[in-house]
């Protein structure tokens, strides 16, 4: 665990570093350029951009997709 935390902080800055702005919550893709974020409390807001990178962490889980 404090080797996932250590690599996290080291990603945060060089992504921080690189002018990326890092939005942490649970996200949803809304279409190909929409994305709503929900923060822990609850709090839900739209961002859109002409590409969104989708970083899924260290709780990843497969999604029932079909070929997946």
């Amino acid at each position: 665990t404090r080797e996932i935390v250590r690599l996290n902080g080291v990603y945060k800055r060089l992504l921080a570093n690189s002018g990326v702005t890092l939005l942490e919550g649970k996200g949803k893709i809304v279409d190909p350029h929409q994305v709503e974020v929900a923060q822990n409390d609850g709090t839900k807001t739209m961002y859109s951009a002409k590409y969104i990178l989708i970083g899924t962490g260290s709780r990843a889980s497969r999604v029932p997709i079909s070929g997946k």
